[in-house]
């Protein structure tokens, strides 16, 4: 833990494969000509982490200080901004840059997610891998994960999801400064609930996957729980609640 300022440091090879790695507390700061991060090893950024000549990151850079410098993640290598809360983030001073093979790790609730701002450009080459909280009520699209004033170049590898709600879909778009996660929701009766839609049933469930793709979310009475439609056993009741309930423009809330 850097609780006090380092600086004048010529080269600083993190090779620890502590959990805790390189922890740099809020407020202080951590400077050297080079910093090497070994594949394996964390640096927890919560300061300022100031690389002079080069920041190479082949194992866990992450947290919700500031970078001075332009840090390359590489092969197998984690870029994780934030501090695994979604809302949180990164700042880089300077040129962010993924090799291919990368991971840009980002962590998803039904508003925002954890994301890297970054005054310069962005390179993109990494796999994003997006984490999202199982019981998240209602998501809303589409979602910045990263910023770059400087501009975005290149493009994000395939996406890998963890705990993504049933019935949705995701997808990455970028501009010229931003990179996105888009959601796509699509209704489908869960395995086990007795078959599927009927023609009424249906109708509501194409209605609220096109209000969804359009506008981007689901209105607050609406909980994600319609998303997955069935609980075991109950499957057809709750098709044809939800349906009575929407036709009626009645508030519809169900515990996920």
């Amino acid at each position: 833990m850097v609780s006090g300022n380092l600086t004048g440091i010529t080269t600083l090879d993190n090779k620890s494969t502590d959990a805790a790695g390189v922890s740099i507390a809020a407020g202080r700061t951590l400077s050297a000509n080079a910093v090497l991060n070994e594949a394996g090893a964390t640096i927890n950024d919560a300061g300022t982490l100031t690389a002079l000549t080069s920041l190479v990151n082949n194992g866990t850079l992450t947290g919700t200080g500031t970078i001075n410098g332009n840090p390359v993640t590489t092969s197998g290598g984690t870029f994780a901004p934030g501090n695994g809360t979604p809302g949180t983030s990164m700042n880089v001073t300077g040129n962010l840059a993924f090799q291919s093979g990368a991971i840009y790790l980002v962590q998803l609730n039904p508003a925002t997610s954890s994301f890297a701002s970054v005054t310069g450009t962005a390179t993109l080459a990494a796999r994003p891998s997006m984490r999202s909280g199982p019981t998240a009520a209602m998501f809303r699209r589409p979602i910045t994960i990263l910023t770059a004033a400087g501009g975005v170049n290149g493009s994000f590898g395939p996406l890998v999801n963890t705990n993504l709600p049933a019935n949705f879909s995701t997808s990455l778009s970028q501009n010229a400064n931003n990179a996105f996660l888009n959601l796509t929701l699509s209704f489908a009766p869960a395995p086990g609930s007795g078959g599927g839609l009927n023609a009424n049933q249906q109708n509501v469930a194409n209605a609220l996957t096109n209000f969804f793709n359009t506008t981007g979310g689901i209105p607050n009475g609406l909980r994600l729980a319609v998303a997955g439609w069935a609980v075991a056993g109950r499957g057809r009741d709750r098709h044809r609640f939800a349906a009575d309930d929407v036709r009626r423009h009645d508030p519809v809330s169900w515990g996920c």
